[in-house]
């Protein structure tokens, strides 16, 4: 008879098993939660390129023109403030003013879509209000929105006489419509494709990450526990294991998070979409879908703590810190993520701040030789290597010491006047200016001459 003591039971805690496994499903997928919201990567592009209404086809860049005859008082129910129209991509919003509004307030921060309107439309509101009548044509105000010069949406306004959220019998001629329309611009097959791609490969990641550094390891205890005790003095007969999650290892990949942020700036298109959905609360369905892909930034977040682990630990200054609940952080991002987007929409002075940051208050002159860059690139002197980081600029103060202007003044040896075969003449003439200047005509929208104004005393400076 053997006196080899009996393996103790081991098994694992069903119901931890489950919520574990949960977490895991939560973050394999959380690359892929964007498509709630975003366009099918597999969709054609001829779908999107290409807008059909009835029996007209036309251009994307001509939609704007035809919205009115899509969304209406006699094709949106009485009552819609939003709804989303999936056949064209677009989320629709409406609103009602009042035409003699007298307030401190302008009326135009009531309209839902305010947060992207330009300086220039709500400074005209009134009269873009007054200049709304039914026997005259629509106008109709379209606008791009880009980041980093590349388009990420179009919005399109319209304003029409009276209340088209009521029954026409109902309606009176006090008010107006307002009717918004946001539409992201959806981007090439190859790009939505490679995206897609890069979603998966996150997927991937996360799988690897979450298997090898830590559900092998819990396989690992399991086993252990089998052929010996839990420490050399353990009478146990039976373990029990209460599986974790294993969410804060992937999150302490500063890497990974940091794929996941690129992954937001190169989605920002749906990220505005996004801001719009929680500024409503017509529809919860979508404001629910909105609040979701805001929770997206919690991302920004993480990488900002995984990155202050790394300087704290090489300073040895991690005592400075308490370690933050990664749950409750992702808790507190889904929530005030979207939230803070929909408090700040009832704060004029922060939309008008943010408009305000993308206006130039002061008038910069200088920098002629770029449009001649653009138009003729032969004529730069380094066509492969940008030279902007040499240009200076020259600050001009009155005698009140206030800044009256800012020019911008570029080294005139980046023009190659040497070149054999010149696309237009530069005729060279001085001037007792302390900086020279690039005069360039235009003739049907082409560059035909040029005139370099050499500076005093031959400047090597051109503004």
């Amino acid at each position: 008879m053997s006196n080899q003591p009996e393996r103790p039971d081991v098994k694992l805690h069903a119901k931890s098993v489950f919520l574990s496994a949960c977490f895991f499903v939560n973050l394999l997928f959380m690359p892929l939660k964007g498509y709630l919201s975003e366009v099918s990567p597999f969709a054609s592009d001829a779908s999107y390129d290409r807008v059909q209404i009835g029996q007209l086809t036309f251009d994307a860049s001509e939609f704007a023109q035809y919205l009115p005859l899509l969304y209406n008082a006699s094709t949106i129910d009485p009552g819609v403030v939003y709804f989303y129209d999936s056949q064209y991509g677009v989320d629709v919003m409406r609103s009602v003013v009042k035409d003699d509004a007298q307030g401190t307030l302008n009326p135009v921060y009531s309209i839902l879509g305010v947060p992207y309107f330009p300086a220039d439309l709500k400074q005209s509101w009134p009269r873009v209000l007054t200049n709304n009548s039914s026997i005259e044509p629509l106008t109709i105000i379209a606008w791009n929105i880009t980041v980093l010069t590349a388009p990420a949406s179009m919005s399109v306004i319209w304003v029409v006489p009276g209340n088209d959220l009521v029954d026409c019998s109902q309606a009176t001629k006090a008010v107006s419509t307002v009717y918004y329309v946001y539409r992201p611009v959806v981007k090439i097959l190859f790009w939505r494709l490679f995206k897609a791609f890069y979603r998966l490969c996150l997927v991937v990641w996360i799988f690897v990450l979450t298997t090898k550094h830590y559900y092998c390891h819990v396989r690992h205890l399991h086993t252990s526990l089998q052929i010996a005790p839990l420490h050399a003095n353990s009478r146990a007969a039976r373990y029990e294991i209460v599986v974790g999650e294993p969410t804060c290892l992937v999150l302490s990949s500063p890497w990974l998070c940091l794929m996941f942020v690129m992954d937001i700036c190169a989605s920002t298109e749906y990220v505005g979409q996004a801001c719009l959905r929680v500024c409503q609360t017509e529809n919860w369905f979508y404001f629910a879908l909105g609040l979701l892909y805001l929770g997206r930034t919690v991302w920004c977040a993480y990488t900002t703590l995984t990155l202050l682990n790394v300087v704290l630990k090489h300073f040895n200054k991690a005592s400075f810190f308490t370690p933050a609940n990664t749950t409750i952080l992702a808790m507190v991002a889904t929530c005030a993520g979207g939230g803070v987007v929909a408090i700040q929409k009832q704060w004029p002075q922060v939309l008008d701040l943010y408009t305000t940051l993308f206006l130039p208050n002061e008038i910069c002159t200088g920098g002629s030789v770029y449009p001649l860059f653009q138009h003729a690139p032969d004529f730069q002197a380094q066509c492969t290597i940008s030279q902007r980081g040499g240009d200076c600029y020259v600050l001009s103060y009155d005698k009140h010491d206030r800044l009256i202007e800012v020019t911008r003044v570029t080294l005139a040896s980046q023009i190659d006047r040497c070149m054999v075969a010149h696309p237009l003449q530069i005729n060279e003439v001085t001037t007792a200016a302390a900086v020279g200047r690039l005069v360039v005509t235009k003739r049907d929208d082409m560059f035909s001459t040029a005139m370099f104004h050499r500076g005093l005393a031959d400047s090597p400076w051109v503004a």
